[in-house]
């Protein structure tokens, strides 16, 4: 079942992020979609946050099999550190993320020293979502144009029933009080009206600090004037929004501002600064009226000419509404979002092939299906893992080997999380079993042949007799060749001779690393088949002459433990080259070199 798990702050939580998902949770997206809102903060104290959120990342690693996308909300540092935490699991459990902006201002959040944190995030994400064109070149200004960034307007729901209230001459204010949302300006702007226009009235609702100002109007000799409601919901939110005449937010910072929105839904017009996305939607003079942040002189004429002027608050309104309509409809921005949401849940066999460069190397990172066993050209499949990289860096010939293979698939998990951490792309595991497995059902649903070469005769016949009942329609032949440090040209005319008598579909190799994957690639212009194999250790796994491991560790990701229960004296082998692998992984990974994207053929 295709889901989605809404990571964000609690609905409780007051602000722009809850009132956009609470848009979407209004929609058929909500329902389409199964969409679990999941809370990994609260507005509280700090030990109470502190407890949500250990509690939230526990909860997390239970339910977080269950959703196919993971659709995370973040906004400023605290907020975007929080999620790195539920990203990187998500990642490593191969969901889809999606990382939705709403900061206020990219010099507090990703041009800021907390840059780093988003640099992370936006690696990791699978689809990054902005509020407007204007946080899309801000983002491009700052990490390249690589990124895979989606403009998603913040939805309205309208239209609104007015309620049977009738406009007032009041000027609302919605939003936190704090410096932020400029309410000093819009209180000092007022004061210098207020004479003149002694029938109107300021009304501040939201959170912050009120106190301070219900002080600054006293002061200025308009306590009965400017009033402050505090934070309002529901009824009376929706009774002042019905009665005011004029919306007023003198921002100095804004994503963009869902006040402004339900107000131009509430057919209030509205007067507000030129920071965010605003400019990219509404035009000043037409269906807004902007001011410089911090112009209180400039902010009280644009008030003045509002409050005198009923047509022009008329036809401010008017154009703003039609705009909303034309872009802002939950229908349509929910519509967007359930074509991101399919677009990242897209049929493997309708992408392109995709591969992942990780540490010099392009790793297979996708359906096996896709690699076809009647090519034209020969084809060679090699496995990578630590071991095997550490050695290549040792072994020349090896290494050329493996950049030669046509598809390098994982081996392992330890080079998933390298490319998680260095790059944020996740790689598909298709270990030695799984491609054997894989190919061997491909071949015996329209019938072929397979050549085992490698191992001893005992083990190839037991290969023989299992396949024989496992796989029934599958021809099935081999040859064990001398045991030595090096072919001779005699014993690669021998392989040559005996190989392509059989002419079979697939040639799996069993010869041990690095052996089997130099010889594949110094050799496969000789031999007569459709695609080599080199699978090594999974001869002895399939005849069960080596005891194998239980498929439920390669399920919790633990395959690489139970093999080092199981065969101790390779873990002590390979330890060292191992080692070279997490040491380069960790000097990528702090290095500041620019990161690689998803390559495709």
């Amino acid at each position: 079942m295709n889901s989605v798990l809404v990571v964000a702050t609690s609905k409780q939580t007051r602000g722009g992020i809850t009132s956009v998902i609470n848009a979407y949770a209004q929609s058929s997206l909500w329902e389409n979609w199964h969409c679990r809102w999941f809370t990994t903060h609260i507005d509280a104290s700090k030990w109470k946050e502190i407890v949500v959120f250990f509690k939230a990342f526990v909860t997390y690693f239970f339910i977080l099999p269950k959703y196919a996308i993971v659709h995370f909300h973040l906004s400023e540092p605290p907020s975007a550190l929080r999620k790195l935490f539920f990203i990187y699991p998500a990642k490593w459990f191969g969901k889809k993320c999606i990382v939705h902006l709403h900061s206020f201002s990219p010099d507090t959040s990703f041009d800021s020293k907390y840059k780093w944190i988003y640099k992370l995030l936006f690696r990791l994400a699978d689809q990054i979502i902005v509020l407007s064109p204007y946080w899309k070149l801000a983002l491009e200004k700052s990490f390249g144009d690589q990124l895979p960034v989606t403009v998603v307007l913040n939805p309205s729901s309208f239209p609104v029933d007015d309620g049977g209230y009738e406009r007032k001459p009041i000027i609302l204010f919605a939003g936190i009080l704090n410096d932020r949302k400029g309410y000093k300006d819009v209180i000092h702007a007022f004061a210098k009206l207020h004479q003149e226009l002694p029938d109107w009235q300021l009304i501040l609702a939201g959170n912050g600090e009120i106190a301070e100002a219900e002080a600054l109007a006293a002061s200025l000799g308009i306590a009965d004037k400017a009033i402050c409601v505090g934070w309002v919901e529901k009824l009376y939110k929706k009774k002042l929004f019905n009665e005011a005449s004029v919306f007023c937010l003198p921002s100095y910072a804004e994503g963009f501002s869902m006040a402004v929105i339900d107000a131009m839904a509430h057919n209030i017009p509205v007067i507000t600064t030129p920071v965010g996305g605003i400019t990219d939607m509404f035009k000043n003079g037409e269906s807004i009226l902007l001011h410089e942040p911090g112009d209180i002189d400039q902010l009280a004429q644009l008030m003045r000419t509002m409050m005198h002027y009923k047509t022009l608050r008329s036809a401010i309104s008017t154009q703003a509404y039609a705009l909303l309509e034309e872009n802002f409809t939950i229908e349509k921005v929910a519509a967007q979002m359930d074509g991101i949401y399919k677009a990242l849940l897209q049929p493997e066999s309708e992408k392109p092939m995709q591969f992942v460069p990780v540490l010099g190397y392009t790793v297979f990172s996708d359906s096996l299906a896709k690699i076809p066993i009647d090519s034209d050209e020969i084809k060679v499949i090699n496995t990578i893992s630590p071991n095997s990289y550490g050695l290549s860096l040792k072994n020349r010939v090896f290494e050329k080997a493996l950049k030669a293979s046509d598809y390098l698939v994982l081996d392992g998990v330890y080079f998933a999380l390298a490319s998680i951490f260095m790059h944020g792309k996740n790689i598909k595991k298709n270990q030695g079993p799984d491609v054997f497995d894989h190919f061997m059902h491909r071949l015996n649903e329209d019938g072929g042949t397979a050549f085992f070469l490698g191992s001893t005769n005992k083990t190839l016949k037991r290969i023989k007799s299992r396949a024989a009942i496992e796989f029934p329609r599958v021809q099935i032949q081999s040859y064990s060749p001398p045991f030595k440090s090096a072919f001779s040209d005699t014993d690669d005319e021998n392989m040559y001779k005996r190989i392509n008598a059989a002419k079979p579909d697939i040639l799996f190799v069993g010869m041990t690393c690095p052996k089997q994957e130099c010889w594949s690639i110094k050799n496969k212009l000789f031999i007569q088949a459709k695609l080599i194999v080199n699978i090594g250790n999974v001869f002895d796994w399939y005849a069960g002459t080596q005891p194998t491991v239980h498929p439920i560790w390669f399920k919790l990701r633990l395959g690489w433990l139970a093999r080092i229960v199981l065969r101790p004296e390779i873990f002590a082998r390979n330890i060292g080259n191992q080692m070279l692998f997490f040491k380069d992984t960790f000097q990528k990974m702090f290095s500041r070199k620019k990161k690689a994207d998803y390559s495709f053929r």
